[in-house]
């Protein structure tokens, strides 16, 4: 897997953006990458997570987007 943290999205497998889109929707988690060689890497909120105020109220966008594979 490659981590772009440059891109405007962050793309993940389908199976993994479905079960992260759920963690979402029970409460907003951290985020961390888990890879071989017992390597992680921790993901700040800014890198996926926008907040921002529309007409007085707050709107906030999940950055993560799904490959579809």
């Amino acid at each position: 897997m490659v981590v772009d943290s440059g891109t405007m999205f962050t793309m993940l497998p389908s199976d993994m953006h479905h079960r992260l889109t759920m963690a979402f929707r029970r409460r907003a988690p951290t985020l961390r990458l888990h890879f071989a060689g017992n390597a992680s890497l921790w993901l700040p909120t800014r890198n996926y997570f926008f907040g921002f105020e529309s007409e007085g109220e707050c709107v906030v966008c999940l950055m993560l987007m799904s490959i579809g594979c």
